[in-house]
């Protein structure tokens, strides 16, 4: 009796998880660098628990936004999976982004459109 040969081992091209386009659009005001965002695992509900250790999935490029002008405007677009996410915003001065300053988080459409998930 011959040996049998086993057929080769195959690979997906296919991504195991749906990624969902999403767009961070910051308007800064006079001081780009006292600003930050980040995007971590889950519901913002451990945020009050001592034990809270958040996942970090994306952040913004924090050592970029020290090099910008005031009023610039700047959009991050990255890739998120299916689950639940937090989105934080923070001014390191604590004094908010200034009456020009503001946000934009949306998810981007299949067909280019932008659906506002928060803005402030």
């Amino acid at each position: 009796k011959s040996p049998t040969v086993s057929p080769a081992p195959t690979s997906s091209l296919v991504p195991t998880s749906k990624c969902y386009t999403v767009e961070v659009s910051l308007e800064f005001g006079q001081n780009p660098s006292e600003s930050m965002w980040v995007v971590v695992e889950g519901d913002a509900d451990g945020i009050n628990n001592d034990d809270w250790i958040p996942v970090v999935v994306m952040e913004s490029p924090s050592s970029y936004y020290n090099t910008l002008p005031s009023f610039t405007v700047d959009v991050q677009t990255f890739c998120l999976s299916e689950g639940e996410f937090t989105f934080f915003i923070v001014d390191d001065a604590g004094d908010g982004m200034g009456p020009e300053g503001s946000y934009t988080l949306s998810l981007i459409q299949s067909n280019g459109s932008n659906n506002i998930i928060a803005q402030g």
